[in-house]
Formats: C-alpha cells, sequence, structure tokens
C-alpha cells in the first residue's frame, strides 16, 4: 500500500531533511523532493536523460568509440559540504558498454571493459551544471562504483538503486 501511497503522491519526504532509506524508498517515485520540487519529475520527465544520453555519445565518440549501450544504475543526492557544493549535489551513475557489430549492423557480442560514468548535478532548484565524473573503468556500478561514491560523498543518500 505504500507505493501506491507514493505514486499518489501522498507520501513525501524532502531530501534536504536527509531522511532515512526507509522513507525515501516510501516516498519514491514522485513524493522525493527537493526544495518542494519532485526529484523524479525533475529528473526523470524532464530533458535531462536526453542531455545524459547526449553526453555519454560526446565522450565515447572522443574516446573513438562508434557504437555503445548504457544503462542508468543510480540516483542518489549529496547535501551541503566538501566535497559536494554548498547546496549539495546529485549523482547519477550509468553502467556503460562498448558493443561490437559486423558490416550488416548485427551485434557480435559486447566487449567485456565496462565503465561507470557519474554526472554530478548542482543541486540549484533547477539540477543544472551537470558534469562528467571520471568514469570508473573495467566495473559496473554495483558494488565498487557505489561504495567509491560513498566513500567520496560522506552523508550520500541513495534516492533510486536499480
Amino acid at each position: 500500500m505504500k507505493f501506491l501511497r507514493s505514486l499518489n503522491e501522498e507520501s513525501k519526504v524532502e531530501i534536504l531533511d536527509k531522511p532515512s532509506e526507509k522513507e525515501v524508498s516510501a516516498a519514491w517515485p514522485y513524493g522525493v523532493l527537493f526544495n518542494g520540487r519532485s526529484v523524479f519529475k525533475s529528473v526523470y520527465e524532464s530533458d535531462l536523460s536526453d542531455e545524459f544520453m547526449g553526453m555519454l555519445e560526446e565522450r565515447a565518440k572522443a574516446g573513438g568509440v562508434d557504437r555503445f549501450d548504457a544503462q542508468e544504475t543510480y540516483l542518489g543526492f549529496a547535501p551541503v559540504g566538501p566535497p559536494a557544493s554548498e547546496k549539495g549535489v546529485f549523482l547519477m551513475g550509468f553502467d556503460v558498454w562498448v558493443e561490437n557489430y559486423d558490416d550488416d549492423g548485427d551485434s557480435l557480442d559486447v566487449d567485456d571493459t565496462n565503465n561507470t560514468v557519474v554526472f554530478q548535478l548542482e543541486a540549484n532548484g533547477a539540477l543544472k551544471n551537470a558534469k562528467v565524473l571520471d568514469p570508473i573503468r573495467g566495473q559496473m556500478f554495483y558494488p565498487s562504483s557505489h561504495n567509491a561514491l560513498r566513500d567520496y560523498f560522506p552523508g550520500l543518500i541513495d534516492i533510486r538503486l536499480d
């Protein structure tokens, strides 16, 4: 029933109040708020996802990779304080892998070199100023990259784990 309540936006939690994992889970997706705005709507029902994929494509091409696939795996919030900005930062993680294709465009196999890419978004109410943190090469996001983020951003609040 808690899940149904959260879909109806009845259960709400403000991320700046540093809620528990249980409170975040109960309020997800629409009831997790940042400055009174739905985090889900700001991140997932906006142009941000397309912007992230565009940034991933740019980085891949710069690295000589023509074709790749990516899966968003994580969303978290690091509250105020170093190394986060004054208002905190959102972190969105992706697993990225290179795909190999034949001349007809059929997938031959997936490169076993997986990478994690993490976007850092300044939490200024509009979730702008996205930048890419250095990718973690040769690993999927869980558990190594997630643990590294938790070490680097003390007080990290997990919002969405996929």
